[in-house]
């Protein structure tokens, strides 16, 4: 009798209904199961006979809705919105259904986002839905008090749960092999810098020499750069000549060669200069 008191006094209660993967919401203007039926007919496009109601409780669990008592209780135990599934024929869908499904999927929805929007981890997202499992399994009644259909819920919760411990756990080990391969590899890399440097040490007086031997080589490197510039713009400027058919074609072809021939020059300066060098390392 509360129940049917109550519902006289909501004038609209907001409905969401699922039909097919397709979902409508609306606002229902009166308190009657008949009003509700009809108002889902002519959303769905099905004949008032030919479908079943079902709401979603407060845990979670599929409801059959057939008369204006269980529409009462639908609207005391909605919190605002009821959560409606239209089933084509005479037998209700069952908690295994494709949409019950797609209604426990929606629970998770989010617990791959921090705060503010931020993508979290791989290891914090998995920690956050093992999180959401466990709350949703301790908000579930003690087991002697569980309906069929709520002891199947709760042994599926556990059995998710297990596997969400055991992919962390799995993870945690991975990323701890990562860790471990990737600093012995650092180590080995800096055992062959100090290697290096110990073998590349050398007394003041051959330091000296290459320092020395390094600077005449330094000196000389612009102007074979200023020489690998115009050979450039040389062979640019005769493939232009050779396209359009337009300049002389043996000037530049003469530009070049002296310009390799000065190039080379300076090659059989830098040479011996890097031989030195060369010597005096092996020497040590």
């Amino acid at each position: 009798m509360k129940s049917t008191q109550k519902q006289t006094t909501i004038n609209n209660i907001h409905c969401k209904v699922t039909f097919n993967d397709q979902i409508r919401r609306f606002e229902l203007k009166g308190t009657e199961f008949t009003q509700l039926k009809n108002h889902v007919s002519s959303l769905i496009g099905l004949p008032a006979d030919g479908f079943v109601l079902q709401y979603v409780d407060d845990e979670s669990d599929l409801i059959n809705l057939s008369s204006n008592e269980d529409f009462g209780i639908a609207v005391d135990v909605s919190g605002g919105l009821i959560r409606l599934i239209a089933t084509a024929g005479s037998t209700p869908s069952t908690g295994n259904t494709g949409t019950r499904r797609h209604y426990c999927r929606k629970q998770y929805q989010g617990y791959g986002k921090g705060g503010k929007g931020e993508r979290l981890s791989h290891k914090e997202r998995h920690q956050k839905k093992l999180e959401l499992l466990k709350k949703f399994l301790s908000e579930m009644p003690q087991d002697n008090a569980l309906t069929p259909q709520q002891v199947n819920r709760k042994n599926h919760l556990r059995n998710k749960i297990e596997k969400a411990e055991s992919r962390l756990s799995n993870w945690q080990e991975r990323e701890k092999k990562r860790h471990s391969d990737k600093r012995k590899r650092w180590e080995k890399k800096e055992c062959k810098k100090n290697d290096r440097k110990s073998s590349n040490q050398f007394p003041p007086e051959v330091e000296q020499q290459i320092k020395d031997l390094k600077s005449q080589i330094n000196s000389l490197k612009p102007a074979a750069r200023e020489l690998r510039i115009q050979k450039k713009q040389k062979k640019y400027e005769l493939e232009t000549c050779l396209q359009s058919g337009t300049g002389d074609k043996e000037a530049i072809l003469q530009e070049i060669v002296e310009i390799k021939e000065k190039s080379g020059q300076l090659n059989a300066q830098m040479k011996p200069i890097r031989d030195n060098i060369r010597t005096l390392k092996g020497k040590q």
